[in-house]
């Protein structure tokens, strides 16, 4: 189902506009970072593979990626391993298709291309990887070492 109304503006449109980054909520923590592990279904696929590689890059250089973000990013390579097959099948065998009367249709590869394409664009927007959901992600800090709960641990264990 898609969102009611208009898009949201970007933030560097936001920004322009003269909005104060704590009214945009620049300031909220994000979560701890970390790279999440590919499972055995995208590391045996070389492209597939490629592809989490490279979104796990550009989220890592947002700081903004996470290993509760694996089935996420496992859904979305999922995606891509549907739109890559859609996209071959349809350059092999093209966008039209003879029925058994003779008339043209569109190949069915089509929508499955169509629908993974859709499923990768959300995905992505989720991610904070495309322009105008950037905004939506905040860059995460990595875990502080605590060193008031390591000495309370030492004095415990002492005791």
């Amino acid at each position: 189902m898609a969102a009611r109304g208009r898009k949201p503006a970007s933030l560097a449109l936001k920004i322009a506009k003269g909005e104060t980054p704590a009214r945009l909520g620049l300031d909220v923590p994000g979560t701890n970072l970390s790279t999440p592990e590919p499972p055995e279904t995208v590391r045996g696929n070389p492209e597939v593979l490629e592809e989490w590689n490279r979104i796990v890059g550009l989220l890592a250089e947002m700081k903004t990626v996470s290993k509760v973000d694996r089935p996420g990013l496992v859904l979305y390579c999922g995606a891509y391993e549907r739109w890559r097959e859609a996209r071959t099948m349809l350059v092999e065998e093209g966008y039209m298709e003879a029925r058994g009367t003779g008339a043209l249709m569109e190949s069915p590869w089509v929508k499955v291309m169509e629908k993974a394409e859709s499923f990768m664009r959300r995905m992505l927007s989720d991610f904070g990887l495309l322009p105008s959901s950037r905004h939506k992600v905040r860059e995460s800090e990595p875990v502080k070492h605590d060193e008031l709960a390591d000495f309370i641990k030492r004095k415990s264990r002492k005791a």
